[in-house]
């Protein structure tokens, strides 16, 4: 059991279908020396160890209540593997922080005007004026920023197919932008992060990649027309084509940033495939007003907090009514906001370079970890079978 529980664990968290993917590892974002491990085994390794523990644990309380002799083999395997675990995170850790002090930074600005739905809605010039004004005050500060972040939809006009340029967005500031707003082109309707340069100029757009279920997109909509009857709210996006990597105009060269919007920070295999393009940093824009004062913002920053890790990469994140907040590569939160406040952030982001083994092997461990999962009691029951007497293994191969 002390291996194939949290074996049988992680390979529900692989395989179980679930519209916003979560991971039990998510409890741990503020120990960071327990989850450096992800660079390796991805979030899967952090869940493994976390059930390992906790079984060990179990049955050490079962034994106790039981008055028998203690499982003194689980017990010390798991406070090696967490030894070991620990050892390793600190060390890492003190290396990240090493190579973020030795590399170029760009400041960034963040902007979370706290501009609810209904009222994004009634009033779109109000949250427009805002993300403005507060921008304009960040431009005024001791050290301005290089580049501007803006969160998901809150520019709330469509940009055209055609557009060079979109000049009225970037009011009382000049500097490089990223905005969410809607996107239209033959006929159909995208949710896209737009770059605009420090003059207006259209730089790049990224049409998001992994819709949301309902929210986005109605499922199985082309093949049974009468779901939209049934779910008149669902969105009507279409999906966009790749991932992408926005190249900012920086100090004679440009900065990449890997887009995310809305959910896609919480996917690492979205992530996985969005670092095959070597960004410098990621950027999630995101709105999650959606779920009012709850726990959600709180969840979505603990869960986006490992592809920081997974890929030693800087994460900002900018919401419309918060958490935003600044990541560093170790997995620390190096600067948020509070939830349901209008509030600008202006940090040094790292712009790092290396390379992760989980990079190139993706989630490996959670697929082994699903196939120990069936290969296990195959194994211990073949084992059972093979020290049974002849007659016994007689009786059980009839039966």
């Amino acid at each position: 059991i002390v291996w194939l529980a949290p074996s049988l664990y992680v390979a529900i968290e692989l395989v179980c279908p679930m519209l916003f993917p979560w991971f039990i590892a998510s409890t741990q974002y503020r120990f960071l020396s327990f989850i450096q491990i992800a660079e390796v085994t991805g979030v899967y390794g952090v869940s493994f160890l976390l059930i390992f523990i906790n079984v060990a644990f179990f049955l050490s309380l079962r034994a106790t209540i039981a008055n028998t002799a203690q499982p003194t083999r689980p017990l010390a395997l798991m406070a090696i593997l967490a030894l070991l675990n620990v050892v390793y995170g600190s060390i890492r850790i003190s290396q990240v922080e090493a190579t973020m002090r030795h590399s170029a930074s760009i400041r960034v600005g963040i902007v979370q005007s706290n501009v609810g739905i209904e009222e994004r809605k009634k009033l779109p010039d109000r949250g427009h004026g805002l993300h403005q004004q507060m921008s304009a005050g960040l431009m005024r500060e001791y050290r301005p920023p290089n580049v501007i972040i803006w969160p998901e939809s809150s520019w709330w006009k469509s940009i055209p197919r055609d557009a060079k340029k979109v000049p009225d967005v970037q009011a009382g500031f000049r500097v490089p932008l990223i905005f969410g707003a809607g996107r239209q082109e033959a006929g159909k309707s995208y949710n896209t992060a737009f770059l605009l340069g420090a003059d207006g100029t259209l730089i790049d757009y990224y049409d998001k990649v992994y819709l949301l279920a309902f929210g986005e997109y109605l499922p199985l909509e082309t093949t049974f027309p009468f779901l939209r009857k049934a779910f008149p709210a669902a969105g009507a996006f279409s999906t966009g084509e790749s991932v992408k990597a926005f190249a900012i105009p920086f100090g004679g060269g440009v900065a990449k940033a890997g887009m995310m919007i809305c959910y896609e920070d919480i996917l690492p295999t979205f992530t996985r495939r969005l670092a095959d393009l070597r960004p410098h940093f990621f950027v999630n824009v995101t709105n999650d007003a959606w779920f009012g004062k709850s726990h959600e913002p709180a969840q979505h920053r603990a869960l986006a907090t490992f592809r920081t890790i997974e890929h030693r990469r800087f994460l900002v994140r900018a919401t419309l009514t918060g958490i935003s907040c600044v990541i560093d590569a170790t997995g620390r939160i190096i600067r948020e906001t509070e939830i349901y406040a209008a509030a600008t952030l202006n940090e040094s982001v790292v712009l790092l370079e290396g390379d992760t083994p989980y990079r190139h092997i993706g989630d490996l461990f959670a697929w082994l970890c699903l196939a120990a999962a069936f290969g296990i009691p195959l194994v211990t029951r073949l084992l059972k079978l093979k020290r049974r007497p002849p007659a016994q293994k007689k009786r059980a191969s009839r039966s």
